[in-house]
């Protein structure tokens, strides 16, 4: 914030200098005041303000700028490692608790589409389409470019689709052998994922799902009852934590 501070005072003062440099009432009402000797040679301390004014708005403070915006890069690039810590230790920690050690869980993102589009296929198409995107530390990486869901008045595709529909955590232990009304697209891009959980995240006011939270894996395998309320427990706590560290 400090830096931020510096930057805008330096700015009002460049900006000041060249306004003295093509304006002579600051340095006359100095002279008419006494502050400056009568015998200043105004055109010349205009010109020397104009001139410094220039380089100081064209050359420090463009380099003040990058300097800046490394520094909120390298930020930026140690918040996504801290995300990413906790990350793993969240799956860590479960994978402790479900005794499933070789386990590996892939997160997905899920966000109703925005802009114009997103308003004309939810206001007059009746539809809401549900886009995968990628989040710094907290997404894994996704072999195709685009995976999306679509809930209209007849169908609601994906467990994805269904959690944001319904609002609610879903865990689905045998996802191939469900259809969720996936397209054959559905399939190719989702593979042979067999373990799929979703979580909703919500608005502040809580009355609107800003975005969908899922954990899928390849693995197949089963929950107990004291398993299932260790993974439900487990994802509440992972999609707060997304929810605090990012912006849905």
């Amino acid at each position: 914030m400090k830096d931020y501070i510096r930057i805008i005072g330096f700015s009002l003062l460049a900006s000041l200098l060249i306004f003295i440099g093509k304006n002579d009432l600051f340095l006359n009402w100095l002279v008419d005041k006494n502050i400056l000797s009568s015998s200043l040679d105004i055109e010349r301390t205009q010109l020397i303000c104009f001139i410094i004014g220039i380089f100081w708005a064209g050359l420090w403070l463009p380099i003040e700028h990058s300097r800046l915006k490394s520094k909120q890069s390298e930020k930026d690039k140690q918040f996504v490692e801290l995300l990413d810590y906790h990350k793993y230790t969240y799956f860590e920690l479960i994978k402790n608790k479900l005794k499933e050690y070789n386990v590996s869980y892939s997160t997905r993102v899920f966000r109703p589409q925005k802009g114009i589009v997103g308003w004309w296929n939810r206001e007059i198409n009746k539809r809401t389409i549900l886009e995968l995107i990628t989040i710094e530390g907290i997404s894994d990486r996704f072999h195709h470019k685009t995976l999306h869901f679509e809930i209209n008045k007849t169908e609601i595709q994906g467990l994805v689709g269904k959690c944001y529909n319904d609002k609610r955590l879903w865990v689905d232990l045998n996802l191939a052998e469900n259809d969720y009304a996936l397209t054959d697209q559905h399939r190719i891009k989702i593979g042979n994922v067999e373990f799929c959980s979703a979580i909703p995240i919500f608005n502040k006011d809580q009355t609107k799902v800003n975005a969908v939270l899922s954990v899928d894996s390849q693995t197949k395998f089963t929950f107990n009852e004291q398993n299932r309320t260790d993974w439900e427990q487990h994802m509440i706590i992972y999609g707060a934590f997304v929810d605090k560290h990012t912006n849905l």
